[in-house]
């Protein structure tokens, strides 16, 4: 291709025009795609609303219920394992804290989360979860090695135990970005398990157009897990077994999770939990119990939202990425126009030039 051609100006705005459709092809989805990877190197704090709990209670010291129920006659001189359940149930405020970091992992396309998840009683933290999963940084998913590990404790009393790393299945404090109209498995750090979260349809939710996930789970078998996760005192223990010989039952898990997420960022901008913790002596049984707030056989039972700082907080950050995302496409649709009005003037110029016109 000669010097003498390329100086010709309608060779050079085709040229441009050229180069312009290759940016706007080409520049957006590259950004996008280093928008799209988890962060490295982040913390975050997500809390909630402080919400009225019910809450099965520890025998003090000397045996006794809970103070808020020892005036009750069925629960004065009596053994503990005569005692109605009932005894041990208080209703206390409550809130919930998680804290997330993420960190570098071995390999460059994965990321290490640390998640520690703190339920607050009556202003004392009463039980924590200490959760560490490794994802892949683009689709949000676990990564298929056994380097999941799982730990709950209460801190007034001994160390809790977790079991071995394991394989996670599911997503987890994160979606895709961008996030789809499906259902999703979510592991559930209570049930130890994904559950199916399914798309519900799209909605306004606190001034962002969003999708709306919901799920209920009920009669989620819990009893292989207290001693698993939760190292139990042998007077505990020893109550807890005789409380289901005696046809009280085992620990059965039921929840009702509603999430929605910004759909471009993937970024979760609300949700809402009921989880419910209680006894039942068998399946069939623990499915009609289910979210039945009776204090015979009430373990737990609250109600989880975010509150105004945590709202705030992840709605600027959805916003901020759908007003990038929006100022990439409005910079891509631009430069196509400005690409074609180019190569038009370019083919018109050159149109005249092979008619011999000036």
């Amino acid at each position: 291709m000669s010097e003498a051609f390329l100086r010709r100006t309608p060779i050079r705005l085709l040229l441009l025009a050229l180069l312009l459709f290759v940016v706007a092809g080409v520049v957006p989805p590259f950004i996008i795609g280093q928008m799209r990877p988890i962060e490295i190197g982040m913390t975050e704090e997500f809390r909630t609303r402080p919400a009225a709990t019910m809450v099965h209670g520890v025998p003090t010291a000397d045996g006794s219920p809970p103070r808020d129920n020892q005036h009750r006659p069925e629960c004065r001189d009596v053994p503990l394992t005569e005692m109605p359940p009932s005894c041990f149930l208080v209703v206390r405020e409550s809130q919930h804290t998680l804290t997330l970091t993420t960190s570098s992992a071995p390999k460059k396309g994965e990321v290490n989360v640390d998640a520690i998840t703190q339920v607050q009683i009556s202003g004392r933290v009463a039980s924590e979860i200490h959760d560490s999963v490794r994802l892949d940084r683009r689709s949000s998913y676990p990564v298929s090695d056994p380097v999941s590990h799982l730990r709950h404790s209460m801190p007034e009393r001994r160390s809790g135990v977790g079991e071995e790393d394991f394989v996670r299945e599911g997503l987890q404090y994160f979606f895709p970005m961008p996030t789809s109209r499906q259902s999703y498995a979510w592991y559930d750090t209570t049930a130890r398990r994904p559950l199916w979260l399914d798309f519900v349809g799209e909605t306004e939710r606190n001034g962002l157009d969003t999708y709306e996930f919901h799920l209920t789970e009920t009669a989620l078998d819990l009893s292989g897990q207290m001693s698993s996760l939760l190292e139990m005192r042998d007077d505990e223990q020893a109550v807890l077994d005789e409380l289901a010989a005696s046809g009280v039952g085992t620990p059965w898990f039921a929840i009702r999770r509603t999430v929605w997420v910004e759909p471009q960022s993937g970024t979760i901008v609300d949700l809402h939990l009921e989880p419910h913790v209680y006894f039942a002596p068998d399946a069939a049984t623990a499915e009609a119990r289910a979210f039945d707030l009776d204090p015979d056989h009430t373990i737990y039972h609250s109600t989880l939202d975010w509150d105004d700082e945590t709202l705030a907080r992840v709605h600027d950050r959805a916003q901020g990425t759908v007003q990038k995302l929006r100022v990439l496409q409005v910079f891509a649709v631009l430069t196509k126009a400005l690409a074609l009005v180019v190569a038009l003037a370019g083919v018109v110029l050159l149109l005249r030039e092979r008619r011999g016109r000036p």
